[in-house]
């Protein structure tokens, strides 16, 4: 970084800057990628199917969980 402050070189800075640019553009690639890849998992039809079970499962033990506490403190 002095390097370039001191004596000036623009085309080691340029391509300093062109490399950042492009790790930064691939991050938000693969971000994206990410993205598309998790909705066409999730609209499955068995991953909705464990989605609502387990829904519906954790719902059940918050409410027996409750439950048990609603008695056990008074």
């Amino acid at each position: 970084m002095k390097k370039i402050l001191l004596f000036g070189d623009i085309l080691y800075g340029g391509s300093l800057l062109f490399v950042y640019a492009i790790g930064h553009c691939v991050l938000i690639f693969i971000a994206g990628l990410s993205v598309g890849l998790t909705e066409s998992i999730v609209s499955s039809r068995g991953i909705k199917n464990f989605s609502l079970y387990s829904k519906r499962f954790s719902g059940a033990i918050l409410v027996a969980v409750g439950i048990y506490f609603g008695i056990t403190t008074f």
